[in-house]
């Protein structure tokens, strides 16, 4: 099960590459989606190991994103 899910800033300018702090407590396969405006603009399946990652989205236009894991 993920335990936290945290960014590794709390905004960005587009050249920033945008990256994921996943706490798990076990290992598993998780997909990322990220949406603008309700709209998908990435999904990306990742495999997860027991502890602590992180995982790279890319960069982003301007804009306000959502990101879900399930």
């Amino acid at each position: 099960m993920i335990t936290k899910i945290l960014m590794n800033q709390c905004a960005y300018k587009p050249q920033d590459e945008v990256q994921l702090r996943i706490d798990s407590d076990s290992e598993m396969t998780v997909n990322i989606q990220v949406s603008h405006l309700e709209h998908p603009v990435l999904s990306k399946t990742v495999s997860l190991s027991k502890g602590r990652q992180w995982v790279s989205l890319g960069t982003f236009p301007i804009g306000g994103y959502a990101v879900e894991a399930d």
